[in-house]
């Protein structure tokens, strides 16, 4: 299977789910550096590509794992400065105040509470009640109502917020700064993109290899494969069976087979490749290749496009000059 695999000619089709705890962990650890060449190559985080240092990778696991931790950290931070916007947004119309402060205050019995209360419902407040008004939002009057005892009214009572609005901005600063840390960390690490992307390969074709080989058929002692080749691969395969000592049967694909499609297109067809990927359009087994002709039709197409808006840009020049030259003596 090796030496199948180096020979790079033959499109396997398994026989048998390819699945087994060494393809497993191959898997896991493909995630795992997918995962960290997603993050490094994220221009939310790193914005600056860092040369290559002396600083070795080393255990890449350790080192991908680590760089993983670090975004999610940056996430959690991100989305608890959000919250604490929102906090800050909202809090700042009531002012800054030491929430303690008012939770202390119940101690000597008196008792201070937040609410939001319509402006024409004001005067239904009890009159031993005190209103302190502190700010107004579309006829809503943010307040706070004090009382030497215990009470409770009918209007929308705003809890009191866990910290005060100095230290919400404070930590909103605190975040920004290991957000910061957090990135430029990210910015360093980098400099290992190209070493994640090369053990990327490696693993995908060590995967690659493990699915060949745990999808084989077995029929007591024999082991097999089944795949496609390119007809003209043929006597390569044929001779590599024989220096390694291996079986091989050719035959044509059946009629409901799952042929895998090869294309030889000459070079001045694969200009119109990148139009035929944007569409994800690929001719089955046994279908007509239509890039030429499409390649063909799409130039004669945009020609004679090109060629209208040629022809309309002269004659509107010729009109526009015949407008300045004799439009007086056709309006006279």
């Amino acid at each position: 299977v090796s030496s199948l695999r180096d020979l790079g000619v033959v499109h396997i089709e398994h026989i048998q789910e390819p699945k087994n705890k060494n393809t497993d962990l191959i898997q896991n650890d493909l995630n795992l550096i997918n995962h960290t060449v997603e993050i490094l190559a994220n221009k939310d985080f790193v914005n600056q590509i860092f040369p290559r240092g002396k600083q070795k990778l080393g255990d890449w696991k350790i080192a991908a794992n680590h760089i993983i931790d670090l975004s999610k950290r940056h996430a959690q931070l991100e989305e608890y400065s959000k919250v604490m916007i929102d906090q800050i947004n909202f809090w700042q119309l009531w002012g800054d105040f030491d929430p303690d402060k008012i939770i202390a205050f119940t101690k000597n019995n008196v008792y201070i509470k937040l609410y939001q209360i319509p402006l024409k419902e004001l005067g239904n407040i009890p009159q031993d009640l005190l209103v302190t008004k502190i700010s107004a939002v579309s006829g809503v009057i943010n307040c706070a109502i004090s009382s030497l005892k215990e009470f409770k009214i009918d209007f929308k009572e705003i809890p009191l917020p866990k910290i005060s609005l100095k230290d919400m901005r404070e930590k909103l600063n605190e975040n920004k700064l290991v957000m910061a840390e957090i990135r430029n960390d990210l910015n360093k690490s980098s400099e290992f993109l190209d070493d994640f992307k090369a053990l990327k390969l490696k693993l995908s074709a060590e995967l690659e290899f493990s699915q060949a080989v745990t999808g084989m058929g077995r029929q007591n002692t024999l082991a097999y494969l089944t795949g496609y080749a390119p007809f003209d691969k043929i006597k390569l395969i044929s001779d590599l069976g024989k220096k390694e000592r291996m079986a091989v049967i050719f035959s044509q694909p059946q009629e409901n087979d799952n042929v895998p499609v090869l294309l030889r297109n000459p070079k001045w067809v694969s200009l119109i490749k990148p139009i035929f990927s944007l569409m994800d359009v690929l001719p089955g087994y046994r279908e007509l290749d239509v890039s030429p002709l499409f390649l063909i039709f799409l130039a004669l197409f945009f020609g004679m496009i090109i060629g209208d808006a040629g022809y309309g840009a002269v004659y509107l020049l010729l009109t526009f000059i015949a407008q300045i030259k004799l439009g007086k003596k056709v309006n006279a």
